[in-house]
This record gives C-alpha cells, structure tokens and sequence, in this order.
C-alpha cells in the first residue's frame, strides 16, 4: 500500500470505497461490497517479465473477476449454472449425489 494515500487518516477508519493502492500485478479497478471485486493488470507493475524474469509467463490475464456467494449452497448453483469456472468440493458424499449436472454430462466439469 502505499503511505501517501493514508497520511492523516487511520487504516481502521477507511471506508470501503478508499481502494488501497497496491503495487502488486493487479490493482482493484471495481467492486461490489460482498458481491464482487474486479482486479486489471497492474501495467505499472514493478515485477513484469521484463523487470523479473522469473514471473516471466504469469499474470497473463488482462482482467480477474472475483464473484462472492453467501453460502456454500450459492456457489453450488452458480456452478451448476455455469457462472461460476471452479467449485472445490470437500464432500466425498457430494461427488456421488451432487454432479449428474448437464455440464458434467458434458465432460465440461472434471
């Protein structure tokens, strides 16, 4: 984070629509509280493949797109329904009962 952007104000008073500015590979560019949080690659970042190579072949993708469910039951239907990309899945008994959904059926969900 950086320091001029909380000069006279306390980290523990920020609202939420003071972003943090980061320095990271990706900066939140839009949010949803409790919905969702949009991050853009950071164009400006410090670690690029040019800058360290090692992270030469990461952070390729130019928008993230993180969507919030209140509950596990939630994520369980947007995956059903295809908005969500990945469900982890703890519950072996799930594996069984929960995915004779049609993208299963597929083949579009491992």
């Amino acid at each position: 984070m950086q320091k001029r952007q909380w000069e006279g104000q306390e980290l523990s008073d920020a609202k939420i629509a003071d972003i943090p500015i980061g320095y990271g590979p990706y900066v939140i560019t839009k949010y949803d509280a409790g919905r969702s949080v949009q991050l853009t690659r950071n164009k400006m970042y410090w670690g690029s493949d040019a800058n360290l190579p090692r992270h030469r072949g990461t952070n390729n993708f130019d928008q993230i797109t993180l969507d919030f469910c209140g509950d596990s039951t939630a994520q369980y239907d947007a995956f059903k329904a295809g908005q969500v990309s990945a469900q982890r899945e703890f519950n072996v008994k799930h594996w069984n009962s929960r995915y004779d959904v049609p993208r299963a059926l597929a083949g579009d969900v491992v």
